[in-house]
């Protein structure tokens, strides 16, 4: 349960996200929902398996900025401010959905 509310608050804080600062053309954000499924269910699988160290986690996160900024390229002109805001968009994702999923599971 907690592997999908983690990927359902990933998806929804980082998609709404790049829709509020104007990325909102509707195959961009087909797209950012897509990858985010893919890279926080696969990042959550891994770290399941290999057990969860900060140092871990940090690349990890740093290897899902890359995989989602190079998957945005294809959709939009790569560009510093874009990879930019996918860093900070997982950020987000990261620090709210954390705090979100500590509220909803205790």
């Amino acid at each position: 349960m907690s592997l999908y509310l983690a990927c359902g608050l990933t998806m929804a804080i980082e998609t709404v996200y790049f829709f509020l600062i104007g990325y909102r053309e509707q195959s961009f954000l087909i797209v950012c929902l897509a990858v985010n499924a893919a890279t926080n269910l696969s990042m959550n699988l891994i770290l399941k398996q290999t057990g969860v160290q900060i140092g871990t986690v940090i690349i990890a996160e740093v290897i899902v900025v890359a995989i989602e900024y190079a998957v945005y390229c294809l959709v939009l002109k790569p560009s510093k401010a874009l990879l930019i805001h996918t860093a900070i968009a997982n950020v987000l994702s990261f620090s709210i959905g954390g705090i979100l999923l500590r509220a909803f599971l205790g």
